[in-house]
C-alpha cells in the first residue's frame, strides 16, 4: 500500500477540494500532520488529544492519501498492517452493500481500490476529484478503520478490581460472590478481584455479569469487558 501513501509533493497533506466545479486541488499545510504526531509522541496513542486531533481533521474532506499519511504517523509496523486489513475489510463490506442499492445509485460504481486509493486510484490529486458519494465511503470507513486500530493498540486492564469495605466481613462478599458467578472458562473473560482484609484475595471468572449486595443493600454489577469499576464494599 506504499503507493497509496507516497505524494512527489512533499510534506503536504489533508487535501480539500475548494472547487467542485473547477476540480481545484489544494493541499493544507503540513501542520495537521505535524500536530498528530505531536499529540501522539506526548498524550500516547489512545489518549484523548489524538482523538481530538483526528475528530478535527474529520471535519474536512479527507483523501484515502490522508488516510494512509495518518495511519503512518499514528501506527508502528504492526498495527498498521492490522489497520491495512481493517480498511481493507471495511472497504469490502462497503462495496457489497452498495451492490444491492437500487439499478440508478450511482453508489453501485464504487469499487474497493476507489475506497483505498489504490489501483488506478493512487493520486491525491485525482482522489479529491471524486463524486461526494464516493468521498464520503472513503473518509467513513477509513476513519473507522483508523479509531478501531487505536482502540485495539490502547492498553486495558484486564479485570474490574472491588475493594471490600472496612467494616465488612470479606466471606461475607466472596460467599455471595461464589452465589452468582458460574465458573467457567469461555471465550470472552471477565475476571473479578476481590481484596479482603489483611490482601486475602479471591478470583472468579465469568462471561455473564456479576452483582454484589452488601449488608447495608449496596450492589455492584460487574459486566465483561468493562476494564474498571472501583466499588468498596
Amino acid at each position: 500500500m506504499a503507493g497509496a501513501a507516497a505524494s512527489s509533493e512533499g510534506r503536504q497533506a489533508f487535501p480539500v477540494l475548494q472547487s467542485v466545479t473547477h476540480n481545484t486541488y489544494q493541499p493544507l499545510a503540513w501542520q495537521a500532520l505535524t500536530e498528530l504526531r505531536g499529540a501522539v509522541r506526548k498524550y500516547g496513542l489512545g489518549s484523548a488529544k489524538v482523538m481530538q486531533v483526528l475528530s478535527y481533521s474529520n471535519a474536512s474532506l479527507l483523501t484515502p492519501f490522508d488516510i494512509w499519511s495518518s495511519a503512518r504517523i499514528l501506527f508502528p509496523l504492526v498495527e498498521y498492517d492490522f489497520f491495512e486489513h481493517k480498511w481493507t475489510q471495511l472497504a469490502v463490506r462497503a462495496v457489497e452493500r452498495n451492490a444491492t442499492l437500487g439499478p440508478g445509485d450511482s453508489r453501485r460504481t464504487i469499487n474497493t481500490d476507489m475506497l483505498l486509493g489504490t489501483g488506478n486510484y493512487t493520486r491525491a490529486e485525482g482522489q479529491a476529484g471524486f463524486e461526494p458519494s464516493v468521498q464520503e465511503q472513503c473518509q467513513q470507513t477509513g476513519m473507522a478503520a483508523l479509531v478501531q486500530t487505536i482502540q485495539l493498540a490502547t492498553p486495558q486492564e484486564s479485570f474490574v478490581t472491588i475493594v471490600q469495605g472496612v467494616d465488612e466481613p470479606f466471606l461475607c462478599v466472596a460467599g455471595r460472590l461464589t452465589a452468582v458467578v458460574e465458573k467457567q472458562w469461555p471465550l470472552s473473560l471477565a475476571k473479578t478481584s476481590i481484596v479482603g482484609l489483611e490482601g486475602t484475595k479471591q478470583c472468579y471468572m465469568s462471561r455473564n455479569p456479576v452483582a454484589i449486595m452488601n449488608p447495608e443493600g449496596q450492589t455492584a454489577i460487574i459486566w465483561p469487558h468493562v476494564t474498571e469499576i472501583p466499588q468498596n464494599l
